[in-house]
């Protein structure tokens, strides 16, 4: 359900927006981030992730480029201009040159389809820490049971077990 996270609750300020028109991959991305200890929030279009970024309710942006209604890149450009939200892109578009864009218009990271969602949650993570947007001091850290993993209390939730087969990695149609 767009716009929503966990248990039916609105939109919360400082979520995760999840901006992805594949229902399968939408609610894939928003699982793992649940069980990360993330909120949530998320859009199957453009036009709808504008609208969030507007209203302030995102603190970090996950965003696919192949959107129904708008180019990826118009809601890369919005978030942007929202302020200082970091935006990962996931997306198919793999060629160098899509990363080298993407990049160069202001996405903070570029991840192609197919994806590992532990490691999108990683990424989340640690970009999160880096921006001092997860309620920590900004600094290093390292997620996930490593061997420099923060103790148990302030440890985010293991979003899967050690290992995934195959069945875990999600893509898209090309182009998406």
């Amino acid at each position: 359900m767009p716009g929503a996270c966990g248990s039916g609750c609105g939109p919360v300020a400082g979520s995760v927006l999840v901006v992805e028109d594949e229902r399968e991959i939408r609610e894939l991305l928003r699982r793992y981030l649940e069980l990360a200890g993330l909120p949530v929030l998320t859009a199957a279009g453009g036009a709808e992730a504008i609208r969030m970024l507007n209203e302030g309710a995102a603190r970090l942006v996950l965003l696919d480029l192949g959107l129904p209604d708008l180019d990826g890149e118009e809601v890369l450009r919005a978030a942007l201009a929202a302020g200082e939200v970091p935006v990962i892109v996931l997306t198919a578009r793999s060629a160098a040159e899509d990363r080298i864009r993407g990049l160069t218009l202001g996405a903070d990271d570029y991840v192609t389809k197919p994806f590992s969602p532990t490691e999108v949650v990683l990424r989340v993570q640690a970009m999160l820490h880096r921006a001092g947007r997860n309620g920590e001091e900004p600094g290093a850290a390292c997620y996930g049971g490593g061997p420099r993993a923060r103790p148990p209390a302030t440890a985010p939730a293991s979003p899967a077990p050690a290992t995934e087969s195959g069945a875990t990695r999600h893509g898209g149609r090309p182009g998406r």
